[in-house]
């Protein structure tokens, strides 16, 4: 997994200004119209352009990042992939409501204090053990989704967690270049408007390219040929 470049591959592209440009715009909305159906449809596109960069990674091509040229494919493509994040958010949705509950109710005092604490030092270790496997599961599923774009892929959880087991070595060089790159963005957050920008413009380019490297690490490359990889040397 190689975290640098999931960082510096777009800027490899000659049309690399108006692809990032889309995407931060497309970003910048979902995250501003999230709480409304819109802001929906504004991640359903982004996971639909994901999939498709996920599969120009398998493919080989020279420059993953698509072009913004059809955003009704995209939004087809990502709703399914859209509802399988909801479904594998659930137990994290659930649980923090839980807490929060529990916390408005039983936190006054000393023992509900304390009981609150309790509960969240268990549901802590639950929470990180299913999120440290729920996440490279989701990731394979969205590489298995290329080759199958059918939502069922993504509850094959037996054929997912197995996949995961057999490459667990390149899962965790993949879960270290997640968190190299989400310092990152931390940092880019910090700096008011231009980080933003550059935050928006990246966020999916970079976690689309990390997705795709352990599809590629765990699936193997795509049956298709991509339009753009280099020509077989001829023999002489």
């Amino acid at each position: 997994m190689n975290v640098i470049r999931a960082f510096t591959y777009a800027f490899d592209d000659p049309d690399w200004f108006n692809k990032l440009a889309v995407t931060a715009i497309v970003t910048a909305l979902s995250i501003v119209f999230s709480p409304l159906l819109i802001g929906v449809v504004g991640w359903a596109v982004l996971f639909g352009y994901m999939v498709e960069l996920v599969r120009n990674v398998r493919l080989g091509s020279r420059y993953p990042m698509p072009r913004w040229d059809d955003f009704n494919r995209f939004l087809s493509s990502g709703a399914n992939v859209a509802a399988a994040v909801i479904v594998y958010s659930l137990p994290n949705l659930f649980l923090s409501c839980v807490s929060s509950v529990l916390a408005q109710n039983m936190g006054s005092g000393l023992i509900g204090s304390t009981l609150v604490l309790a509960l969240s030092c268990c549901l802590f270790p639950v929470l990180l053990v299913y999120n440290l496997v729920m996440l490279p599961m989701l990731a394979i599923g969205i590489g298995r989704y290329v080759d199958e774009p059918r939502i069922n892929v993504f509850f094959e959880f037996s054929f997912l967690f197995e996949t995961l087991r057999q490459r667990l070595d390149r899962v965790v060089q993949w879960w270290l270049a997640v968190i190299v790159a989400d310092i990152l963005f931390v940092m880019l957050a910090i700096v008011v408007l231009l980080g933003w920008v550059v935050l928006a413009a990246l966020l999916i380019p970079v976690y689309g390219l990390l997705v795709g490297q352990l599809a590629l690490e765990t699936l193997g490359g795509f049956k298709d040929k991509p339009k753009n990889a280099p020509l077989p040397p001829r023999r002489r």
